[in-house]
């Protein structure tokens, strides 16, 4: 072919920031002239503005790639008078790349068609809404106030004639805690209570020492310095007298009170297994000062710890003819012995005197000393974790772990008496106050 065909290409210069709406006219000068107007205007029209703000990872440069195909020949010469890369600053809106497609065979104006489609659907992978899982849950834990331990409730109150006190009061209370009962020696009344409710239950002319009784509270022994042991079956409203007048210090007896063991001052230790009809002297070597015992009972048998003033403790060990075998626990030391208690399920006995408390949880072969002081009285739960002891100086001490750590208070009370009931859900102290005021008070244990 004679005719020589000249395209010239016109250079695409962008403006510095383009819009969605493009207008691309490419001018081609060929021999004919031929002037192909190519108008693409895609109105990019999204479906929605995606929010949040997107922004991508990549600046997006939208390539074009005119494909020209002619027949006769065509070999356009393209001369871009500037660079095709624009700066694109997208804001928030997706410009798809558009590649038009120029065929001018044999049409001399070729058909652009921009793909994709002008008005992009646009699909978010997510929810605009996103779901929140959170790592924890919404509602914060919470850690509660601790609230604090229960504070001791005075629950009798009783001013007394101008009696002089010789001895502490003492106290038996039912195993749940509820029924107490008081001897004291001034002015010789049993106090006897139900539910922190208590009354007088009658008045002799001899010292009480000493009050023991069964486990549920319903009956009650109560010992005399100088006479007869006094038994009530209906918790003190009615009393008859048992045998064996003698200058009783302490007494115990086992759930039932089937079986009552006493100490005699300056004299032996008696027991009797007929609820009291009967006595017997379990040992006859030399007289002591006896002030206190406890006794635990395993498949049958009695085994009775006992303490003297100024003395030692000692072991006696029921045989099978009735009979006790004795024995000096000298571990402990000679003392002045004032109190102790057993802690029936465990066999942790607790003993207090003038120089503090002892412990032994091996049937007194050895001792610990788990407290200093001159202590009066004494009380421990059943399981061996509740303790409570008390000073001559009013304080009391109180153990929820056998005796590790202690806690201290003061009543303000003189010639305290306390103890534990032996589910060890309440300790109770009895004191008195101004010297003519009796006080019963307890505290629940949490």
């Amino acid at each position: 072919m004679s005719d020589i065909l000249t395209i010239k290409c016109c250079a695409i210069i962008p403006s510095s920031t383009p819009m969605p709406t493009n207008t691309i006219t490419p001018t081609i000068t060929s021999s004919p002239t031929i002037t192909p107007s190519i108008t693409a205007s895609p109105t990019i029209t999204p479906s929605h503005t995606v929010t949040p703000t997107i922004t991508p990872s990549n600046t997006v440069t939208p390539t074009i790639t005119p494909s020209i195909t002619a027949s006769p020949t065509i070999t356009p010469s393209i001369t871009p008078s500037n660079t095709l890369t624009p700066t694109i600053t997208p804001s928030n809106t997706v410009t798809p790349t558009i590649t038009p497609s120029i065929t001018p065979s044999p049409s001399v104006t070729p058909s652009i068609t921009p793909s994709p489609s002008v008005t992009p659907s646009i699909t978010p992978s997510n929810s605009l809404t996103p779901t929140i899982t959170p790592s924890n849950s919404l509602t914060p834990t919470r850690t509660p106030t601790p609230t604090p331990p229960p504070q001791w409730q005075q629950d009798f109150d009783w001013a007394i004639p101008a009696f002089s006190i010789s001895s502490k009061p003492q106290i038996h209370i039912s195993s749940d805690g509820v029924k107490v009962a008081v001897s004291t020696d001034s002015p010789y009344y049993i106090i006897r209570g139900n539910n922190d409710i208590y009354e007088f239950s009658g008045s002799d002319t001899s010292q009480y020492s000493d009050i023991t009784g069964s486990s549920d509270g319903q009956t009650l022994i109560a010992s005399r310095s100088n006479g007869l042991l006094s038994r009530s079956y209906n918790r003190g409203a009615s009393w008859s007298n048992l045998g064996l007048s003698k200058n009783w210090r302490g007494i115990v007896s086992n759930n039932d009170t089937s079986k009552i063991y006493g100490v005699v001052n300056n004299e032996y230790i008696y027991y009797s297994h007929d609820s009291g009809s009967s006595f017997t002297v379990t040992n006859d070597d030399i007289p002591r000062l006896w002030k206190t015992l406890d006794i635990i009972e395993a498949a049958g048998f009695t085994t009775i710890y006992a303490a003297a003033t100024s003395d030692y403790i000692y072991k006696g060990i029921q045989q099978l003819n009735g009979s006790f075998v004795w024995s000096t626990l000298t571990s402990a030391g000679s003392r002045d012995w004032t109190q102790l208690a057993i802690a029936k399920n465990s066999g942790t006995i607790v003993a207090c005197s003038n120089e503090g408390v002892y412990k032994s949880t091996n049937g007194g072969t050895s001792w610990t000393n788990i407290l200093i002081g001159n202590m009066l009285s004494i009380g421990i739960s059943n399981d061996g974790n509740k303790i409570i002891v008390n000073t001559s100086g009013s304080i009391l001490y109180t153990s929820l772990n056998g005796g590790t750590t202690w806690s201290s208070e003061n009543l303000g009370y003189n010639e305290l008496a306390v103890t534990v009931n032996p589910t060890g859900t309440k300790f109770v102290a009895v004191g008195f106050f101004g010297g003519n005021d009796i006080r019963i008070s307890h505290k629940l244990i949490v």
